[in-house]
This record gives C-alpha cells, sequence and structure tokens, in this order.
C-alpha cells in the first residue's frame, strides 16, 4: 500500500468514527469525562458552600433488634444500594452562607426559635440569626424549618452548576456511616464519643444538672464551629453530632416502606412530620447512634439544635436516588375561612392540617412568615390542603384577627389583591372548572392550550385556566400534557 493509500485509509477510519460518535449523541465523548473521584471537593460558586463527593455503595440501613438503645423506629434493617456516586455538604450550612441566602431572597423566618434552657420552650424574639447561645459565621444555622432549608436549596439552584437538593434519609446515613455497620460511625464505644463529636457532655450536665449526659467532655456546651472534629472516611464533617439535619424523607414509624435504593420516603400518613438525622449537642447516649432517627413537625418547627446541609448530583442522567420536586408552600390571607375551603376543596385538595393558635402559643402563629403582606397576628387558624400526591405545592388558608391591612401597591384596604399568584396542577381541567362554576366561582377565561419552552430545551404543553378565589388571589389551574 502506498503512502497516499496508507492517508486516505486512515482518514476513512477517522471518519467511520466521527461518524459513530454523531451516531451515538456524544455518548462516546461523554465516556471519555472522568467521573469525579471519591473524595473530591468541589465550591459551585463563592457563595455554595463545599461539596465532597461520595462513592457509590450499598450499606445496612437502620439498628438491628440486639442494638442499645434501640428505638422501634430505628428498624426492621434494610439493606440499601446507592447506584451513582453524589455530593454532600463537606460541613452542614453555616450561618454565613445561610445569611447570604437570606439576604439575597429577603426571605422572613419569625422570632420564635424554641431554645433549651434547662427545657425546650418557644421564646419570642430567638431566631436563626439570634439562638439563645454565641456563635459565629462558622457555627452551624439553627432555628430553620424544613421549608427554610427547601427555600436555600432552590436558591442555590439558581447559582450552581449542579442540581442540589436535600439529602434523603438512606443518603445520609450512608454518608454518615462512610462504611461502618456498628451503632457509632467512628467505631468503638459511647465512651469514645466525645472524641469524636459535639454531644451532649459533662460541661452540659453542670449547667444543667438533670441532663442525661455522657460522662465526657468535647469541648462545646452548644453548637462548635463546623469541622471542629475530625472527618468521617467520606471527607466530611458533623454528619454525627453537632446538629440535627433535616433530610427530605416524611417520618414513618418503622423502616417497612424503605425503599432499597437510597430515594427518600414521599407518601404515608406522617408527612406532616419530618425526619432529623445525625443527632445534636444534646443527644444523649439513646439517640447519639448512626441508626437513630428522629422527627418534627412542619411547617414552622425551629428549634436551636436542627440545621441542615445538602446534596448535589453528579450527572443529569435519571437517578433512582434523585428526590422528586421539592414541595412548595403558599399561606393566603383569608377573610371567610368556610367560603374559602369550599373553593380550594372544588379544586381537588384536601384538607391535611388545621390547627388555632396564639401568640402565646407553643408554636406562635403558623405560617405568618409567609403572609403576602408580613402580617404577625395575635391569633388565628390555619388550614393547610394539598393534593393527592405528596409533591403536590400545599396551600395554607390563614384566618386571623385582625384581617384588614394597608395593600403595598395601592394602598388601599384589601386582603393582599396581586400579591399571590398561585399555580395548581390539575388532572381534568374541565372537571374542576365545571365543580368552580357550580360552587359560584366563574373562570376569567375557559380552558385554553398553551405552549412554553421547558427547562430541557424542549416545550411544555398542556392546558389552563385563571379564576379567582374568594378574596381575589388569582389562581392559575393548570393541566400539563399526559
Amino acid at each position: 500500500m502506498s503512502a497516499v493509500e496508507r492517508r486516505c485509509e486512515r482518514g476513512r477510519q477517522w471518519l467511520a468514527i466521527a461518524f459513530l460518535l454523531l451516531l451515538a449523541g456524544g455518548d462516546c465523548c461523554a465516556a471519555m469525562s472522568a467521573a469525579p473521584e471519591p473524595g473530591t471537593v468541589f465550591r459551585d460558586c463563592a457563595d455554595c458552600p463545599e461539596m465532597v463527593v461520595v462513592p457509590a455503595g450499598s450499606f445496612t440501613m437502620g439498628a438491628p433488634d440486639a442494638e442499645a438503645d434501640r428505638q422501634s423506629w430505628d428498624g426492621p434493617v434494610v439493606r440499601v444500594k446507592i447506584a451513582r456516586p453524589f455530593a454532600m455538604g463537606r460541613y452542614e450550612v453555616t450561618r454565613a452562607e445561610f445569611a447570604k441566602f437570606m439576604a439575597a431572597t429577603r426571605r422572613r423566618i419569625p422570632d420564635n426559635c424554641r431554645v433549651f434552657d434547662g427545657k425546650w420552650q418557644a421564646v419570642e424574639g430567638y431566631s436563626w440569626a439570634r439562638p439563645n447561645f454565641r456563635q459565629d459565621d462558622q457555627h452551624p444555622v439553627v432555628c430553620v424549618d424544613w421549608y427554610d432549608a427547601l427555600a436555600y436549596v432552590e436558591w442555590l439552584n439558581t447559582r450552581g452548576t449542579h442540581r442540589y437538593y436535600l439529602p434523603s434519609e438512606a443518603e445520609f446515613e450512608y454518608a454518615n456511616r462512610a462504611g461502618s455497620d456498628g451503632p457509632f460511625p467512628f467505631g468503638g464505644s459511647r465512651h469514645d464519643v466525645c472524641r469524636f463529636a459535639n454531644v451532649a457532655d459533662r460541661q452540659m450536665k453542670s449547667r444543667w444538672p438533670t441532663v442525661d449526659a455522657h460522662d465526657c467532655d468535647d469541648g462545646y456546651v452548644h453548637t462548635a464551629p463546623v469541622g471542629s472534629f475530625a472527618a468521617n472516611r467520606f471527607g466530611l464533617y458533623d454528619t454525627f453530632g453537632n446538629v440535627w439535619e433535616w433530610v427530605f424523607d416524611c417520618w414513618s414509624f418503622d423502616h417497612k416502606a424503605r425503599s432499597t435504593d437510597g430515594s427518600p420516603l414521599v407518601s404515608g400518613e406522617q408527612c406532616h412530620m419530618r425526619v432529623i438525622k445525625g443527632a445534636g449537642y444534646e443527644s444523649i447516649a439513646k439517640y447519639a447512634r448512626a441508626g437513630s432517627r428522629g422527627r418534627d413537625d412542619i411547617p414552622d418547627t425551629r428549634i436551636a439544635v436542627i440545621g441542615f446541609r445538602v446534596a448535589a448530583s453528579l450527572d443529569t442522567a435519571s437517578s433512582p436516588a434523585a428526590p422528586p420536586p421539592a414541595v412548595r408552600r403558599t399561606t393566603l390571607l383569608i377573610s371567610d375561612l368556610k367560603r374559602s375551603l369550599a373553593f380550594y376543596e372544588s379544586l381537588g385538595l384536601t384538607r391535611w392540617y388545621d390547627k388555632s393558635s396564639t401568640r402565646s402559643s407553643a408554636t406562635g402563629v403558623i405560617g405568618s412568615q409567609d403572609l403576602p403582606l408580613g402580617a404577625t397576628p395575635n391569633e388565628g387558624r390555619i388550614v393547610i390542603l394539598k393534593g393527592n400526591d405528596p409533591r403536590v405545592g400545599m396551600v395554607g388558608l390563614l384566618a386571623y384577627d385582625r384581617p384588614k391591612l394597608p395593600d403595598r401597591r395601592s394602598g388601599k384596604v384589601t386582603l393582599g389583591r396581586g400579591d399571590v399568584i398561585l399555580m395548581i396542577e390539575v388532572a381534568d381541567i374541565d372537571a374542576v372548572v365545571a365543580a368552580l362554576d357550580a360552587a359560584g366561582f366563574k373562570p376569567l377565561r375557559p380552558p385554553y392550550a398553551f405552549t412554553v419552552p421547558g427547562a430541557d430545551g424542549g416545550t411544555l404543553t398542556g392546558r389552563r385556566a385563571f379564576v379567582r378565589d374568594p378574596d381575589d388571589h388569582l389562581i392559575e389551574l393548570s393541566e400539563p400534557a399526559r
């Protein structure tokens, strides 16, 4: 074969390779791009938290029957497989990181955090920016509820290049254990715990003698700056101790409904409570275990020992461990609760939470921080409604003792007209519009087809209609194409 023929043959080979790459849609090139190694640390932006790559793997979740101090809800044990690597916050989200989010979004969080002073109680004036103990910017943020954590995640997704989310309970326990399978992620026994974590210790007991504490000293009564103790084998700090951490999962009283792929539990009768993991500075031996799990009510459970950290996906492929879209909540100020309930129940939403509250009560007025006009009522009643799917957005209806407030735009005394546009996804828009019509609510426009750009570069299609609720809030009804 001559030199010219060899060059032509090589050219034909390269053309064939290029053609195969085009047919593969670039998959070959993607395969040549190595995934980040476990333990790799990265930060997407100046305001984003440091993240650590956690390897794929399998582990036994929960506590076996014979484990000391095991609670009934810590089992039965389940073998879980984390099929893909993911990233986890290297540290708990700090006050400094949370403060940047608060400044950027102007989110309002009420000053009624539950703090510990011999007993847990809600106290006016205490918040994430001012708990009842001293913190600096490198301490983990506390006094945040589950929705505050979700809002922070949503903000990160407008700034970072990865998809951020609250970790599932399985992902958190897998990352916390980091390959260990005993009661304590550091190995050893409870007598060693103060060397590895900030938990209830002698210092706490000296201040509050009735506290059941570990017989050791970790150097802190309340929170410690993040990273004060050694990292675990995955390179993560404070997954054990310091503060309890919100995860995405609904609470359940056992692991019987647990998925084996690491995905979060998003259904059940206990979704008004969400799981917290990891133990905190007040945790006694019973709760300072890798398989231990706690829970608190949502919304508006803000406690000076609960914070969170974030997780992130490392690829764009669908992952069985990826949590569903974040639950969104809107609280609407309404004047006639009975009539408003008739309206929203006509949309197919069902009553999920119903509570009266006063400013002097332990929980404060639920949902007051999300009022469109920033009201701080003295007493009221909130009803939260949701769809049959727990991922559907929740609607809070708040009736309280001083319902008339000046509108921010017009100065007129109204109930927030124009301040809220609420989108509710429905399965059958014609049936919903017919039910509203029968209840006396005429749509502003009959259902019509729409097409809008999608986040993936495609298009979203469906049908929509608009209607006003009894207090003039604008409601967009949307039936996406199936």
